[in-house]
């Protein structure tokens, strides 16, 4: 496996995520001397721990066993070869269909997605992570629960904010709800 750097891979998306060994280890309940192991190529992961490593950073496990390739300064995506993924939330069980405008996510600073929550979606947890997001909401009417404040934005209205506060995304009168998201990756 250590052909295919699947621990540098792992490094990355941590540091990416500006993720200590020991947050990444607490989130994934493996302890920090594994990750370690890993990240520096002493052991390959078993596969357990590498779906939940996967799982943490919404990547497609081929993700790790790709070639390696030299980051390129741009990428065109056409409108076939987005990657879609279902997105599930644990709290409801919905899934959200997500629709990812790069074939490498995990090597970018943004990433931009397109995201359709379900009108019967009327309640989320909430979420949290680094960096920046902007939300454009494309279709429907969205409710963002952002801390403890609640704002309702309607097609063609935006919001952009530090997405380290815990935030949710549902909808506002039980219609289907089409927004384009863009995530800033800290690295």
């Amino acid at each position: 496996m250590s052909e295919y750097n699947i621990g540098a891979k792992i490094r990355k998306l941590r540091h990416d995520r500006r993720l200590t060994l020991q947050k990444l280890s607490t989130e994934l309940g493996v302890s920090t001397a594994l990750i370690s192991q890993i990240e520096n190529g002493h052991i390959s992961p078993p596969i357990a721990t590498l779906t939940k490593i996967a799982r943490f950073f919404d990547v497609k496990m081929a993700d790790f066993f790709a070639e390696s390739e030299e980051p390129r300064r741009f990428e065109v995506v056409r409108a076939r070869e987005y990657t879609a993924r279902q997105g599930m939330m644990p709290e409801t069980g919905v899934a959200r269909a997500i629709e990812l405008f790069s074939r490498h996510p995990y090597a970018k600073r943004l990433s931009p997605m397109l995201i359709e929550i379900p009108g019967s979606v009327t309640d989320d947890a909430g979420h949290s992570h680094p960096g920046d997001e902007f939300i454009l909401v494309m279709a429907g009417k969205l409710t963002i629960r952002y801390g403890s404040e609640s704002i309702t934005l309607e097609g063609g209205d935006s919001v952009y904010f530090d997405a380290d506060t815990v935030h949710s995304l549902v909808s506002a009168d039980g219609a289907d709800v089409k927004l384009l998201s863009i995530v800033t990756r800290q690295g």
